[in-house]
């Protein structure tokens, strides 16, 4: 039962080294993986850690600035899309948890998100079409 706190960089929104990214922070607990804050740069701060978003069981988002909430569609469509070779067979069957308040989740897809991932070949999807959902 032991708990780990990662900082994935120590960055800002202006963030341009390419050793260092926006300051999000990993948690881990029992193999289970909280992502606080997930920035624009959160793909390649998980790469450097050998992550991918599939390992993400949960995700926090604090408020809807970029460096905190920018890279969200990347995660919804990696989670949503590349289940295959995780050994999954039915897209979206690795949603994540999204965990913030209800504004804030709502203003997010509302404002930011819904543009590019409401409409996938056809289909009109939620939040909820990428994430469970944690008010």
């Amino acid at each position: 039962m032991s708990l780990e706190i990662k900082f994935l960089g120590s960055g800002s929104a202006f963030t341009l080294a390419e050793e260092n990214f926006q300051s999000n922070i990993l948690i881990t607990k029992d193999d289970k993986h909280l992502l606080y804050d997930a920035g624009e740069t959160i793909q390649e701060a998980l790469n450097a850690q050998g992550m991918v978003s599939q390992d993400l069981d949960s995700i926090y988002i604090s408020h809807l600035h970029g460096d905190h909430s920018g890279g969200i569609e990347g995660i919804a469509f990696r989670t949503y899309f590349e289940v295959y070779k995780f050994g999954k067979s039915e897209f979206g069957s690795m949603k994540p948890t999204l965990i913030g308040h209800q504004n804030i989740l709502r203003e997010g897809w509302e404002n930011s998100w819904k543009a590019g991932l409401q409409s996938i070949q056809g289909e009109v999807n939620t939040l909820e079409s990428y994430f469970n959902t944690n008010y």
